[in-house]
C-alpha cells in the first residue's frame, strides 16, 4: 500500500519499504559514493581523521564507521569497490 503527500499542487508517493525501484537504488549507491568521495577529499586535508583511517588499516567496516562519525554516510561494500576501481 503506497501513501501520497501533497504540498502546493507537488504530490510525492511513498513507497513502503521493499519497493523500490532499480533506478532509486542506483540513486542511493551514486549518493553513497559521493558521500565517500567527500570524506576522502575532508581525511586526505585534516591530519586527525587521516590518521583515523589509517589505524584502521584496510578495515573497510572500519573506515565506514569513521566517515559516519564525521558525518558521511557510505557502506564498507562502497568503500570496498572504490578501492578496487582507484588501484
Amino acid at each position: 500500500m503506497t501513501g501520497v503527500l501533497g504540498k502546493k499542487n507537488q504530490w510525492i508517493r511513498i513507497y513502503p519499504p521493499g519497493l523500490v525501484s532499480g533506478e532509486e537504488t542506483l540513486w542511493r549507491f551514486t549518493m553513497s559514493m559521493k558521500q565517500l568521495e567527500t570524506f576522502l577529499a575532508r581525511a586526505n586535508g585534516n591530519d586527525n581523521i587521516r590518521r583515523e583511517v589509517e589505524q584502521c588499516a584496510g578495515d573497510t567496516a572500519c573506515v565506514a564507521k569513521v566517515g559516519m562519525r564525521h558525518g558521511h554516510k557510505f557502506s564498507a561494500a562502497n568503500f570496498s569497490r572504490w578501492q578496487r576501481e582507484h588501484k
